[in-house]
């Protein structure tokens, strides 16, 4: 009995000093151990390697940006020298034309009054000349005469390689209106009072002449008396003034027939 009890204190006293060494070699301190994992070293300590391309470039100054933008726009025009001068010689090769009077007439040049001033023209053999669709020599122009003088620009030059000849005026007809009482009618003029008290105005009467009534109806020219109120709408040209619309301004009043009193 007593040497179990002996050997039963003897293996507790065994285990008393084995079992602590055994747990604290099982159970480390959570302390944070000197050599950290392979998957938890930071590798953002060493600078990485960059490209070529995202190498950071030096700003540059607004002024070199500027130099820069001239170099590519001086060497794309360079490079469309060429083209862009084919395109001015072609803008200022196309057609050009103007409308005069002729003033003077030579066997080297013919002198056209024009809106903008004097222009003198060279006769040379590539110059074509017509009239009325025909083809006519320099002796058949005319002081007096109009022209259309067709060609192109050279060297801020006019060179004539057409002129169409008229014996009337190309100028637009400048138109003009009156209103007023008729003052005299006959068949080929009719004679206006203005109600502005100007000076009279007399018409020519032509086959294009047109009639109207108050309401804008065709009227007879013998419809028209002295005395009414008429508007006048017509052009003026070398001819003269000439009326192409006549119209009432009042009704036209029909007589009625008398009857005989009883």
């Amino acid at each position: 009995m007593i040497n179990r009890l002996l050997l039963t204190w003897l293996l507790l006293t065994f285990i008393g000093l084995v079992v602590p060494q055994v747990t604290i070699a099982a159970s480390p301190t959570p302390t944070p151990t000197v050599k950290a994992s392979p998957t938890a070293t930071p590798k953002a300590t060493t600078a990485p390697k960059s490209s070529p391309s995202s190498t950071p470039t030096a700003s540059v100054s607004p002024a070199q940006t500027t130099q820069n933008l001239k170099e590519r726009i001086e060497k794309i025009v360079e490079e469309k020298r060429d083209q862009i001068e084919g395109i001015l010689d072609e803008l200022s090769g196309r057609k050009r034309g103007f409308i005069g009077e002729i003033q003077r007439v030579s066997s080297e040049t013919i002198t056209l009054k024009t809106n903008k001033g004097t222009q003198i023209l060279s006769v040379t053999s590539d110059l074509t000349l017509t009239k009325a669709g025909n083809k006519i020599s320099l002796d058949a122009v005319a002081v007096g005469d109009w022209a259309i003088a067709i060609g192109t620009m050279a060297d801020d030059e006019f060179q004539p390689e057409r002129l169409v000849i008229s014996s009337t005026s190309l100028w637009p007809s400048k138109q003009i209106v009156t209103l007023g009482s008729i003052e005299n009618l006959t068949k080929a003029e009719i004679t206006i009072t203005p109600r502005s008290g100007t000076e009279k105005k007399t018409f020519t009467l032509t086959k294009n002449t047109s009639y109207q009534d108050f309401n804008g109806d065709a009227l007879k020219v013998t419809q028209l008396n002295d005395d009414q109120s008429v508007l006048v709408v017509g052009v003026t040209n070398d001819k003269g003034d000439e009326a192409r619309t006549i119209r009432l301004l009042s009704p036209v009043v029909t007589p009625t027939p008398r009857t005989n009193a009883r």
